[in-house]
């Protein structure tokens, strides 16, 4: 199936939760696109062990309402199993970005002790969260290659030299 950015980034939506996004996309949802890609393109570079070439071109699509946007369709067939280990790729840069959020590091000096506590509680938290998430990402990298051992050239009996 033909995947484009806004697909995996819709499918990455799927998996969290954050109302400065949904604020964002409410308000102007081509400008929301248009930052996501960004993390999109950072999961494509987490993705060391796809089979599949995850090249890309960008493309003008013209809406009903003859607005028009850029978009980045993948040159090659993705399945859904591609497009959800890109879409929690998405969502770990995302996190990785929000853990490091200087206003999230910067500690109030003025403040007590228990705020500062609860802070680092915080912070550690959503850490744990995306350390969690990492996890979870590596692991589905190797069902995925797991699943299509005979599309790895090591593994497949049929090419020249293998086992």
């Amino acid at each position: 199936m033909v995947v484009t950015f806004r697909d995996v980034i819709d499918r990455a939506n799927m998996m969290f939760d954050d109302y400065r996004l949904d604020k964002f996309y409410q308000s102007d949802i081509n400008a929301y696109y248009s930052y996501m890609y960004g993390f999109v393109l950072n999961s494509i570079d987490m993705f060391s062990g796809c089979l599949v070439d995850l090249s890309y071109t960008e493309i003008t699509v013209t809406e009903a309402d003859l607005e028009t946007h850029i978009d980045y369709q993948f040159d090659n067939e993705l399945t859904s199993k591609i497009v959800y280990i890109l879409a929690l790729g998405t969502v770990i840069s995302w996190m990785e970005k929000n853990n490091k959020d200087v206003e999230q590091m910067n500690l109030h000096m003025n403040a007590k002790e228990f705020r500062n506590y609860s802070e680092a509680q915080s912070l550690s938290k959503k850490q744990d969260a995306l350390y969690r998430m990492m996890e979870d990402y590596d692991n589905k990298i190797t069902e995925y290659q797991l699943m299509n051992l005979s599309s790895m050239t090591f593994f497949n009996a049929n090419t020249t030299g293998g086992v």
